[in-house]
């Protein structure tokens, strides 16, 4: 690690050094949004739409399932190596304002698909 800490918004960021063809370069990794470093999210298919307590009370197996870890996915924002560059998170937002567009021209709106956890 050359340097590391909080950036002013708060966000863990360390820079690195790689091997960039024939040359060395300095990269900075931003711990990752979409898992905030644990390098898994819930699937997005399970809870995108929201969940809500009644929907645990109902049904009491898939509450123990969805807290146990039975649903989580490797985190599709980073791969799960817990860290992505500012270029990946602007793919993110990129392709959560693609979705949405395409989701508005095809009629059928529905927040969840801005959810950064789709990729």
């Amino acid at each position: 690690m050359v340097n590391g800490g909080p950036s002013a918004s708060g966000v863990q960021w360390v820079t690195t050094k790689q091997k960039v063809g024939s040359a060395m370069a300095k990269v900075k990794w931003i711990l990752c949004p979409v898992c905030e470093g644990d390098g898994k999210t819930v699937n997005p298919d399970i809870d995108s739409n929201g969940l809500t307590a009644e929907d645990f009370r109902e049904d009491p197996d898939f509450a123990e399932n969805y807290w146990s870890g039975m649903y989580d996915i490797t985190c599709r924002g980073c791969n799960g190596h817990r860290v992505v560059t500012h270029e990946r998170i602007e793919e993110l937002r990129q392709h959560a304002d693609d979705r949405e567009l395409a989701a508005r021209e095809d009629g059928c709106w529905d927040g969840g698909v801005r959810d950064w956890r789709y990729g």
